[in-house]
């Protein structure tokens, strides 16, 4: 890149230089400098910017304006900070979120645990309690369901002994000859 600057001659003494034009164009350009050539001078070289002085901004400082959302402040709060609903929530910033949450966590019922009881005990059935919500009845079982033991099964369980005679109906036992 070359740029032209046209000087005036003076006839009136002092400012040296006389007419014509210097052409200044970019010698190095490095990751925090930039040096400016002279044709028809001394060549200068541009430092970075620092927090005090003007200057070049740098690679790194470029790179991390990029990072920087447009809008960005340094004291942003909650309800500045974008957020990207998902699952039930509407709300497009971190506060709104958080309220919106807590919002559904209240209002699941107490917020607390449910507790269970055993209750009712007869001879085939007994009752299942809920400090929320509706209790249940655990039948009998059967011979295609499960269920509760009744009282009559674990006396018949009980009556049978160790090694009572009982045989499975499909073992069979084979005697085999050599």
């Amino acid at each position: 890149m070359t740029i032209g600057f046209g000087f005036g001659g003076s006839s009136g003494g002092g400012g040296g230089g006389g007419g014509g034009a210097t052409n200044l164009s970019v010698a190095n350009s490095g990751a925090s400098t930039l040096d400016v050539a002279s044709d028809t001078g001394t060549d200068a070289t541009i430092p970075a910017a620092t927090t005090g002085l003007a200057g070049l901004e740098t690679a790194a400082d470029k790179t991390k304006l990029n990072g920087i959302e447009v809008g960005a402040t340094a004291d942003q709060v909650a309800s500045e900070v974008p957020f990207t609903p998902t699952g039930n929530t509407v709300s497009t910033d971190v506060q709104s979120a958080i309220v919106e949450l807590q919002t559904e966590i209240d209002g699941l019922g107490g917020g607390g645990a449910t507790n269970l009881a055993v209750a009712n005990i007869t001879g085939t059935t007994l009752d299942v309690t809920s400090s929320t919500g509706t209790d249940a009845t655990i039948p009998a079982v059967t011979t295609t369901t499960a269920g509760l033991m009744t009282a009559a099964d674990k006396t018949t369980l009980d009556g049978l002994g160790a090694g009572a005679g009982l045989t499975h109906p499909q073992v069979q036992t084979r005697a085999w000859m050599l």
